[in-house]
Parts: structure tokens; C-alpha cells; sequence
């Protein structure tokens, strides 16, 4: 019992699990339901419980598919060695499929949701075509196995630096712990090479992801590794709790947010300095969401209009832009140009964005620039 508090406390003090468990954001609750998924399958629960749970976590984020040919694999050997029947593994197969249809119904929601108020649809999921444009991420496609795009050594850096050079020597420790340490039936059992394999095909496919925080990605690999490495722990018995404590102290400081205003006060000084009724061209998300943030939920500048220069070459964005703004002329194709053009009388134009590299923030705004 110790062991695995300690392993699932290390899991939880890693810097990259523990940024993405105080934020607004998907990975956290994709965790918890991998977590759940890898229980129930390893412990042999129902096969409708795992298609549950693996429904609910691809809904939470479509990397999770990645777990299905383990769950096939592991229940197909499961029913091999355990049954005579095949009508028997048939049943238990249909019931997989069946929790795995429950666990993807709320992707069906998505329309009825986005028949809401909301000033920001994403997608506009009101159509058969966007709504699977949606489910399916089509609009990410272009970044899987960028190889062209990827500076490799740079990135390298960059995961090293965000992994952290604890979490680099706890892999380098417990395989020489593990050496000497008992067996233990999870290092024997059929399952690590499978789950091994996982781990190592997430981690390839977010290092070949074209985004800078693409790293995110690996946060279920990162829990088989835990999941894997834990028996290794087994040599220090109750000793291992020190582990996590020694984790906790190491990584307190750079987690603590309590005098952090984050992205505030770079947003709240795109919004005052902007000119008023002006168009602010945001590009990319930290200046997007950020914005959309104050302006549409705390109510900041509600003269203003943000429009995002790569939203705009979608048709249902422009669609959605004269709901939310409708003294705004809009084109019916992808011109910016047109857009400035056609509100210039009314409506000043400013590029703005909001760039975060080696945990530097600098906010750009044209319109001061303009005037200085």
C-alpha cells in the first residue's frame, strides 16, 4: 500500500501533471478516466465497464483511441486462455462494444448544446458535416507526424526542461531498483508489453505533434510509466514515501499560483489600449482565449470585436461573427483585407497578440505601435 501511494504521489508532484491539474483544461479529467480504463481492464472487470470508461475517455480527448487495441488485445487473450466457449467471448466482446457506444453518447449532445447562446460555437455542430468536422479534430490533422516541421533538437531541449531533471533520474533509478528489488506479478504479467508499447506510440505521436505545448500529450504515457515502474519501489517498502514528499518539496515552489496573476494583466492591457469600436486581429490561442475571456464572461471592452486570423478561413466563424457582432461587415470569403476594408469608416483595426516562450510573456499590439 505504501509503494503505490508513493508511485501514484510521484505521478501526481510531476510538474506536468500537476501544471495541467490547476488549470481550466481537458487532461486532468482524461487522466482520471484513463486511470479508471487501465483499473478496469487489469483487474478484469466487466468488458461493459471498459467500453464505458474507454468511450468516456476518447470523448474527453481523441488520443485515448490509442487504447483500444490494447483493450481488444488484452480482452481477446483474456477470453482465449479463460473460456471454451467462443459464444461466451462473443457476448463478452458485444458487451465492450455496447459500453463503448454508451460511453461516445455524448458526443451525440453536442448539437443541442450548440443550440445555446453562447457567443462562441465551436464549429457550429448544428450539421451533420460540422459536427463530425468537430468529433473528429479534422482541424488538427495538419500537425500529426509533422516531421518536416519539427525542430527535433529544439524540442528535445524543451521537453527536458518541462519533464524536469527529477523526473529524468526517477527513470534512470527504478530499472536499477527493479534489478534487485522481488518480482512482483506486475512486471511478469502480460500486460506490461502491451502497455509499454502504448506509452512509447503516445510519446512518439506528441513529439511528432506540430504544437509548442504538444508534451501535454504524453500525460497517460506518463501514467503507464508510473503504473510499470511502481513495483520497483518494492526495495524501499514504507521508505518510499519519502519520494514524493522529497517531489513535492522540489516542485511546490513553481506550482504555487497564489501571487501568479497569469495572463491578466497582458490581456487587460491589450483591451484598454485598444481604440474604441476597434477590430482586434488576434493570432493564435493565448491571445484568443485570453480576450474571449474578458471580454464575453467579465464583460471588458463590449465595444470591441476580436476576430482570429486563423478562425477566419473557417465558413461557420464567419457565420458566427455577425451573431456576436452584428454592426460588423463581414465577407462572405476568407479576406481580411475585405473585412478591415469594409469597417474602416467605423471601426479602427489592430493586430494584437499575446507570445509566450521560455516562461516569458510579451504582449504585441500594432495599433500602439502605430502610434509610436
Amino acid at each position: 500500500m505504501a509503494v503505490a501511494l508513493a508511485s501514484g504521489l510521484l505521478f501526481a508532484f510531476t510538474p506536468l501533471v500537476w501544471g495541467q491539474a490547476i488549470i481550466a483544461e481537458v487532461y486532468a479529467l482524461n487522466l482520471l478516466l484513463v486511470a479508471l480504463l487501465l483499473w478496469a481492464l487489469l483487474t478484469q472487470q466487466s468488458p461493459l465497464l471498459v467500453g464505458l470508461l474507454l468511450g468516456l475517455a476518447i470523448t474527453t480527448h481523441l488520443t485515448s483511441l490509442v487504447f483500444v487495441p490494447l483493450v481488444v488485445l488484452l480482452l481477446h487473450k483474456r477470453e482465449w486462455s479463460a473460456l471454451a466457449s467462443v459464444s461466451s467471448a462473443t457476448t463478452r466482446f458485444s458487451k465492450l462494444v455496447a459500453g463503448l457506444l454508451l460511453g461516445l453518447s455524448p458526443f451525440l449532445l453536442i448539437p443541442l448544446f450548440a443550440q445555446g447562446d453562447s457567443p462562441v460555437i465551436w464549429g457550429n455542430p448544428t450539421t451533420q458535416r460540422n459536427w463530425w468536422t468537430l468529433v473528429s479534430g479534422a482541424i488538427y490533422r495538419p500537425n500529426q507526424f509533422a516531421f518536416t516541421h519539427i525542430d527535433f533538437l529544439a524540442k528535445t531541449e524543451q521537453w527536458v526542461s518541462q519533464l524536469g531533471w527529477a523526473f529524468l533520474l526517477f527513470l534512470l533509478i527504478t530499472p536499477l531498483l527493479s534489478r534487485i528489488s522481488s518480482p512482483h506479478p506486475l512486471q511478469s504479467s502480460s500486460p506490461r508489453l502491451p502497455l509499454a508499447i502504448t506509452a512509447v506510440f503516445l510519446i512518439l505521436y506528441a513529439f511528432l505533434y506540430n504544437t509548442n505545448d504538444s508534451i501535454v500529450l504524453i500525460l497517460p504515457a506518463l501514467f503507464i510509466i508510473y503504473l510499470l515502474f511502481a513495483p520497483s519501489l518494492m526495495l524501499l517498502e514504507g521508505f518510499a514515501l519519502a519520494l514524493p514528499l522529497l517531489y513535492l518539496l522540489l516542485n511546490f515552489s513553481a506550482m504555487d499560483l497564489r501571487n501568479d496573476d497569469g495572463i491578466r494583466p497582458y490581456a487587460e492591457d491589450l483591451l484598454a489600449t485598444a481604440p474604441p469600436h476597434a477590430i482586434l486581429q488576434t493570432n493564435g490561442d493565448p491571445a484568443l482565449f485570453s480576450l474571449w475571456y474578458f471580454h464575453f464572461i467579465e464583460g471588458q471592452r463590449s465595444d470591441i470585436a476580436i476576430v482570429d486570423y486563423h478562425l477566419f478561413g473557417f465558413d461557420w466563424y464567419r457565420q458566427q461573427l455577425p451573431l456576436i457582432y452584428p454592426d460588423l461587415a463581414v465577407p462572405v470569403t476568407d479576406d481580411l483585407t475585405k473585412l478591415q476594408q469594409d469597417n474602416a469608416e467605423k471601426r479602427p483595426f489592430c493586430n494584437v497578440d499575446i507570445i509566450i516562450e521560455n516562461n516569458k510573456t510579451t504582449p504585441i499590439n500594432s495599433c500602439l505601435e502605430d502610434n509610436t
